[in-house]
């Protein structure tokens, strides 16, 4: 079976709207902090604490390492923006 994902969004961190310090903007902080939270709310136990490590440590600082296609689609599928 085969998903379709939409588009991501390349201004996670470094587009308009970032802080100067390469912070993410704060309406994409407060996306990555409610996937979290839906992620520990609809995987409970070891995969759904290792879906909110990832996505608080993404939040944190990972953000500025590129490569944001995936984290796009993951907070995009946990939020249920399909």
């Amino acid at each position: 079976m085969q998903h379709h994902f939409p588009e991501c969004s390349p201004d996670l961190g470094d587009g308009p709207g970032a802080a100067p310090t390469g912070e993410m903007p704060n309406h994409e902080r407060m996306r990555m902090r409610a996937a979290a939270m839906r992620a520990a709310a609809s995987y409970p136990g070891p995969v759904g604490e290792l879906l909110v490590q990832e996505l608080e440590a993404w939040e944190e600082f990972g953000h500025r390492l590129g490569g944001h296609a995936l984290m796009t689609r993951l907070v995009t599928y946990l939020l249920g923006d399909r």
